[in-house]
């Protein structure tokens, strides 16, 4: 964590990311694969970071019959476990992933004349298994961080499929979220018909994951997104829904498919860079990096702590109700209202170069503090620099900042925060600032450390302490 302060602190950022997956311990962890038996079926066990997968090897078949994550829950299902029997047989045998064809390729428990193999090595940060039979060739790739699907051969037409049951069942409260950040709950027929850009996560809220998936390229076919008999929830992309008779219309080896478990708590804002990433290139992993973005909660000067249960610095209520806000935002889409250009400084300042600049988002007004995102580029790789909130007198919140300004005791200023550039020189965090109440016009500065030289600024911006 990128901060540096002369007081004793305990600081955790809690906006969790894939970095939050790629911990040191998991980055390290090689996939294996391995023959075993599932649930009555001879199956290819994949052992990940993110979770345990159980693709079916039985003669002619092919398919996930089970995706496990970390706490034990299997999101599939495929013939197995929840259902019932119906005049068309048992439910669960409809489950699956990714169910490519009308004539089952890809689909766990059904004879598809498939034939897969383990290409390369059966353990390490990348395994994969292939899958072909007379018409169609999948590449199934494994990394530390997510899976990914690639079509080698396509000579019929086909779907990405996801059929099964979200954290273990299919329940009312289960729900997904598209790119634009709406929840939605799955109902009997489509809630969305083109689920554009084309990824989608959906969770259980009494568990730990959720789950990401989607495809490449974007296309106008229809997608799926409903839930049946309750006992599976469905996903799909490029393939019809049953009032246009299930059709499968992707064609061609350009379309990809990617899928990975994520922390429930994970941000909007944060699967949406890990979705676009992945969409860019699911084929490698994604690099374990810094948290992203910093998330701190500072109170006092020098006073910063993380969000978890019973941190410390909640001993006075107006704290406590700054701290309850920010985690509320964290939790939600994590979309603040307003953006304004941070910039290299007039001449009283020190330009580090005319690329360098940033962004700052914030909140114009907010419970007892200020919450926002900065991001800057074209600093110093390393190096630490100070942000501060800085007065004038005769404009609001000047005197509702903590210190005079040396030889100038009408005007006040805060230095809330050190940072560091990362090795390219950028910085991206989010925090919030306890304040008193009332309404504020100040700048920010980013100061280096070593002259307290301003290198970026903002000139003077509103708003308001709740």
């Amino acid at each position: 964590m990128k901060s540096i302060s002369s007081a004793v602190f305990k600081l955790l950022p809690t906006a969790l990311t894939l970095a939050g997956i790629l911990t040191a311990s998991a980055s390290a962890q090689p996939i294996t694969v391995k023959q075993t038996e599932f649930h009555g079926r001879q199956c290819l066990e994949i052992t990940t970071p993110w979770a345990t997968l159980y693709f079916e090897n039985e003669p002619g078949v092919s398919g996930f019959k089970g995706v496990v994550d970390n706490e034990g829950n299997d999101w599939l299902q495929a013939n197995y476990g929840l259902g019932y029997m119906s005049e068309w047989g048992f439910s669960g045998e409809w489950r699956g992933f990714p169910n490519a064809t009308a004539g089952d390729f890809g689909h766990a428990s059904r004879d598809s004349g498939s034939v897969n193999r383990i290409v390369g090595p059966s353990s390490g940060e990348h395994v994969i298994i292939e899958s072909e039979n007379e018409t169609m060739k999948f590449r199934y790739h494994f990394f530390p961080s997510h899976g990914a699907i690639e079509v080698l051969k396509a000579e019929d037409t086909y779907c990405f499929l996801w059929e099964g049951t979200t954290g273990g069942s299919v329940d009312p409260e289960d729900y997904f979220v598209l790119a634009d950040g709406e929840k939605r709950y799955g109902g009997e027929l489509n809630t969305v018909y083109d689920m554009s850009p084309e990824w989608v996560y959906f969770a259980d809220p009494l568990l730990h994951d959720m789950m990401l998936i989607g495809k490449y390229p974007d296309d106008e076919h229809m997608d799926e997104n409903w839930r049946a008999f309750h006992t599976y929830e469905l996903f799909s992309f490029g393939r019809t829904d049953r009032r246009q008779n299930w059709q499968r219309l992707l064609t061609g080896t350009e379309h990809y498919f990617f899928y990975t478990f994520l922390p429930r708590e994970t941000s909007h804002q944060d699967v949406t860079q890990i979705a676009e990433a992945l969409l860019q290139n699911p084929y490698e992993p994604l690099p374990p990096h810094r948290p992203h973005p910093d998330t701190i909660a500072i109170l006092a000067p020098g006073e910063l702590i993380d969000l978890s249960p019973g941190a410390t610095g909640r001993n006075t209520p107006a704290k406590a109700r700054f701290l309850a806000a920010f985690d509320q935002l964290l939790k939600s889409t994590l979309s603040f209202d307003e953006r304004l250009e941070v910039t290299n400084p007039p001449e009283w300042g020190k330009t580090l170069s005319e690329s360098t600049q940033g962004t700052l988002a914030f909140q114009p007004t907010f419970p007892d503090g200020f919450v926002g995102n900065l991001t800057l580029t074209g600093l110093e790789p390393g190096k630490t620099y100070r942000l501060t909130f800085n007065g004038q007198p005769g404009l609001p919140g000047n005197t509702l900042l903590p210190t005079p300004v040396d030889g100038v005791p009408n005007e006040f200023f805060y230095d809330f925060l050190d940072i560091q550039a990362d090795s390219q020189g950028q910085y991206d965090g989010t925090f919030g600032v306890k304040l008193k109440p009332g309404d504020y016009q100040v700048r920010l500065y980013v100061k280096d450390i070593e002259d307290w030289a301003i290198v970026l600024y903002r000139d003077y911006f509103p708003f308001t302490v709740q």
